[in-house]
């Protein structure tokens, strides 16, 4: 399959996931494991584990057990989902002003 002059191979390496760099650095701030954190906000560890390589999105439910547990901003933990450059609908309102 070809997408603009590019086969589906060259797409997939074309695709970055941002890793949460802060989101993991706070779990090890603490001496928590994967586990133990998973354990301690009620998700399972697997999803801990794809939201910390940003392989996965949270919801506002998730997102809000991390800002309460970490007592951080949700824009620090998770900085790819509060970029202001991938948010059309503020880049609307930006661009009528």
């Amino acid at each position: 399959m070809y997408y603009n002059g590019c086969d589906t191979e060259c797409i997939r390496k074309d695709v970055v996931i941002i890793e949460r760099t802060v989101l993991r650095a706070q779990r090890e701030k603490r001496d928590k494991t994967q586990a133990q954190l998973a354990q301690s906000i009620g998700i399972s560890e697997v999803y801990v584990r794809k939201l910390e390589s940003g392989a996965s999105r949270p919801g506002y439910g998730v997102v809000k057990k991390f800002v309460d547990y970490y007592q951080q901003p949700a824009n620090k933990l998770f900085p790819d989902i509060f970029l202001p450059l991938i948010d059309t609908k503020r880049s609307k309102e930006e661009a009528t002003k």
